[in-house]
């Protein structure tokens, strides 16, 4: 038999899930920044990690390649959007303050987080949408 649920429960279930978007701040693994782009309104910054490898790279394993993105008011929130191995780079761009697009050739993505929703300080909804430009080859980005 199943119980019904309380309105408080309807309310703190509501509440968790609300209060969850952009709440946590997920962490680097150890690397290097590439490159790094600031959105044209200031409030976020992209870039490109080149997390440090177990020693494994060679014929079979290539450097993984992440792409990042940070609020850059209170909180510093941030988020891994892509995750990508066997490719020449990703070269990141701003097409608007909510628009960032991702360009790379041939590429093996194996993580991709489209968006970026972050609740500000004001109780706003921060939304940046994530696109990906494939060329032929990276050089063409």
């Amino acid at each position: 038999m199943m119980r019904a649920r309380r309105p408080n429960d309807v309310s703190l279930l509501l509440a968790l899930f609300l209060g969850g978007c952009g709440s946590h701040t997920e962490i680097l693994p150890a690397g290097h920044e590439a490159q790094s782009q600031t959105s044209p309104d200031g409030l976020s910054r992209a870039f490109v990690w080149m997390p440090e490898s177990s020693g494994t790279l060679g014929a079979t394993n290539s450097q993984p390649y992440q792409v990042w993105i940070q609020y850059l008011k209170v909180g510093h929130e941030q988020q891994l959007l892509l995750k990508a191995a066997e490719t020449d780079g990703l070269k990141l761009s701003w097409t608007s303050p909510g628009e960032l697009q991702i360009c790379y050739g041939p590429t093996y993505i194996y993580h991709l987080q489209n968006y970026f929703d972050y609740e500000t300080e004001f109780h706003t909804l921060y939304h940046v949408e994530v696109l990906l430009n494939r060329a032929k080859t990276f050089h063409d980005c």
